[in-house]
């Protein structure tokens, strides 16, 4: 019964009653049952409306709301379909609330369109960029487990990795110094550019 008049009070109350509506779906959503009737009654769409209007009131609720929705299979496909991908990657190159929002992108990249979203809307620098300036283990760990997942889906993405690697070594860095998750997708990441280089070799 509650769920319909959460999602009035998201697409048209104050800021500080959408930020409220936004808080109640996050603690409702602790139930599995509560994930699917949410999800369900479309309300991903006004959670990511509101996380583009990007207010510092309503960011961190909102954020969490669509990370627990997302954890069912049924709600990542709606979050991509309603176009949280644009979203979660434009704040994340505005660098707002990145661990939060690089959690979700990770948790959305095993969804085959979000993986093409991203590699359209330029996700790879991005990504790239966040590992060599952020000092958190997790979102290089975030970082790199999206990567990994864009480039072998999208062959033309390994020039831009090259290019980093030649540059910067940020991938080498991170399979020696990454989380051990870190370290395993990095060092796929590589062994996949070792080869590439080995076949123009011999070729």
């Amino acid at each position: 019964m509650v769920i319909p008049l959460l999602m009035e009070a998201l697409r048209s109350g104050t800021i500080q009653t959408r930020s409220n509506a936004a808080a109640a779906l996050f603690t409702l959503s602790a139930l599995d049952s509560n994930k699917t009737l949410i999800g369900e009654s479309g309300a991903l769409k006004p959670l990511i409306d509101l996380l583009e209007e990007g207010h510092p009131l309503a960011l961190k609720d909102v954020a969490s709301a669509i990370f627990n929705l997302c954890i069912t299979h049924e709600n990542k496909s709606r979050a991509v379909r309603d176009g949280a991908v644009r979203v979660l990657l434009k704040k994340i190159a505005n660098r707002m609330h990145v661990d939060e929002l690089l959690a979700i992108l990770a948790m959305l990249s095993n969804n085959q369109k979000a993986i093409e979203e991203m590699g359209e809307l330029g996700a790879v620098p991005c990504l790239l960029s966040i590992i060599r300036e952020s000092s958190c283990s997790r979102n290089k760990e975030n970082c790199i487990a999206i990567l990994h997942t864009i480039c072998f889906n999208d062959r033309t993405k390994w020039k831009e990795i090259r290019e980093e690697e030649n540059a910067h070594r940020t991938i080498s860095q991170l399979a020696q110094n990454g989380t051990s998750r870190a370290k395993r997708k990095a060092s796929g990441i590589l062994e996949r550019l070792n080869r590439a280089v080995n076949i123009t070799h011999t070729a």
